[in-house]
């Protein structure tokens, strides 16, 4: 197999590991405070709400930050998922977003990509998508942040069920906007 082949596996690996992020059961509040996570094992830093639980190295990922339960009620709570990988030096960040988006269109029932755009997360290039799907019988709705740092390929998804992911939007583009590659 050559590096193009490689590529693109490593590439579908990391976009199935975001699929099965975006499926974990999580709801909840706004949070004001913001506490700092830095990985030195996967070379970035990050901001989240401080009464949202944080997880390492849970379904291929770096690091989970999940929304607080609410009381009594089993709901899909808010969660934030960084997925780090090591990818080929010719991966740019088109190859890298093209590829997950793929993988994600074939593995979430329902995808739908509702708008794409490049943005610039501090002095990172990134590519922002916004995309709707189903889990059981609940539309979620997710904000995917792809970046690529040298050999680093960073995939930052933010999750909520569709009803309540505007109250969650402001913590959402804050955590994406605090991301920071350390290499």
């Amino acid at each position: 197999m050559g590096p193009q082949g490689k590529s693109e596996i490593m590439i579908k690996r990391s976009a199935a590991v975001l699929a099965v992020c975006a499926c974990v059961f999580v709801f909840s509040a706004n949070a004001a405070d913001l506490e700092n996570y830095e990985s030195k094992e996967h070379a970035f830093s990050i901001h989240y709400p401080a009464k949202w639980e944080k997880k390492e190295r849970v379904s291929g990922t770096a690091v989970m930050m999940i929304s607080p339960k609410p009381d009594g009620k089993e709901a899909f709570r808010a969660n934030v998922n960084v997925v780090e990988q090591d990818i080929p030096s010719d991966t740019d960040l088109k190859k890298f977003s093209s590829a997950s988006l793929t993988v994600l269109d074939k593995l979430l029932k329902n995808f739908k990509e509702v708008e794409r755009k490049e943005v610039t997360i501090g002095t990172t290039l990134a590519v922002r998508v916004v995309y709707t799907y189903s889990y059981d019988d609940t539309e979620l709705k997710a904000v995917l942040v792809l970046a690529v740092q040298g050999k680093n390929g960073y995939a930052i998804t933010c999750s909520a069920d569709s009803v309540n992911f505007d109250t969650f939007k402001q913590s959402f583009d804050d955590v994406v906007n605090s991301f920071t590659p350390t290499k």
